[in-house]
């Protein structure tokens, strides 16, 4: 048994759904989203932000960003922690979200 999936994951993910996220939920032991990364709504398995919903997003939230200052924003952030180890990358996405640059 996972238990890390089972008590950690799994419920986890419950509570995004109950709260009105769209979630994606593999049961123990399916191991297409190893293979297939369409299924987890990206295009490789490379790609760790989906391009489409951040971008529509991005827009639904901040309706007066042009798709060039969308398409700059969504580049930034790709190379976010490029070179980087996990704790620098995560200080520098909490630096943008604490003081966000003028994409404007």
């Amino acid at each position: 048994m996972n238990y890390e999936y089972e008590y950690v994951e799994k419920p986890f993910m419950k509570s995004l759904k109950k709260l009105g996220w769209e979630t994606i939920i593999f049961e123990a032991g399916d191991e297409r989203s190893k293979y297939y990364p369409e299924l987890t709504l990206r295009k490789d398995f490379d790609q760790v932000i989906l391009e489409d919903r951040f971008k529509a997003s991005l827009k639904k939230l901040n309706d007066w960003l042009d798709d060039e200052q969308i398409e700059q924003i969504y580049q930034d952030m790709k190379r976010i922690g490029q070179r980087q180890g996990l704790i620098e990358t995560n200080e520098q996405f909490t630096n943008i979200l604490l003081e966000p640059p003028a994409w404007a």
